[in-house]
């Protein structure tokens, strides 16, 4: 089925302005935080792409997450250290957010970016709604539709975003290129694990790192929580 949607959306626009504040924030996250090691940088974009925040970690960060776990369960000491901080490496709801309601300076760089997702966002309710009030309309395919043709497109935009900033050096303030993970994150992807390794946005040496540390979480949540985890 073909569907009217016809909204309003600059992408060009769109990828111009969130370049110009992400190459201010991920800069002024890392010079907040020198005396700590990054180690990933993502876009999180929410469920439905409604919005741009920042989630990123640091090597420091994640050690202190993991102590904090291992004080929690008796348990988890029947895994070594070393993989069970990998396991913690992945799980990206722990990590250091950054967005619109916990940093200013954010709030007021993002403010174009943010305004622009929302505006679409709208625009998509009023339309979506007009057009599910037609009882042959398949809603799931009117969704799949929007997520291939309008949400899919904002995601490549914000690949590009961090593939340009890449090849400025700005995620090597604290850390080598190889030992540093970029990605896309939204609320679909399960809360256990950070998505990748994203070939098109890593050099091979952090695909390959991705990998194996893929290999260690899958072992360490077969042994801490079997098949019902």
């Amino acid at each position: 089925m073909d569907f009217d949607l016809n909204v309003e959306f600059n992408y060009d626009a769109f990828e111009e302005a969130t370049y110009e504040a992400a190459r201010v924030i991920f800069p002024m996250l890392q010079q907040e935080r020198s005396d700590e090691t990054f180690y990933t940088f993502n876009f999180d974009t929410g469920q439905l792409v409604q919005y741009v925040a920042i989630l990123v970690n640091t090597e420091e960060e994640l050690e202190r997450q993991t102590r904090r776990e291992l004080e929690k369960d008796d348990k988890y000491l029947d895994v070594p250290y070393a993989d069970f901080k990998t396991f913690w490496r992945r799980h990206w709801y722990d990590f250091i957010l950054v967005y619109s309601q916990n940093n200013e300076e954010f709030a007021k760089r993002f403010k174009t970016t943010n305004d622009m997702l929302w505006s679409l966002a709208t625009q998509l309710d009023e339309l979506e709604d007009e057009i599910l009030e037609d009882e042959d309309v398949d809603e799931d395919e009117l969704y799949e539709y929007v997520f291939d043709n309008i949400h899919d497109p904002i995601k490549d935009r914000l690949a590009r975003v961090l593939q340009r900033l890449d090849k400025e050096g700005i995620f090597e303030l604290t850390n080598k290129r190889e030992n540093i993970h970029l990605g896309l994150h939204d609320s679909n992807w399960p809360c256990d694990t950070l998505p990748g390794p994203f070939a098109d946005l890593n050099p091979e040496e952090s695909c390959r790192r991705y990998e194996q540390d893929k290999v260690i979480f899958d072992r360490v949540q077969a042994t801490l929580f079997g098949s019902l985890y």
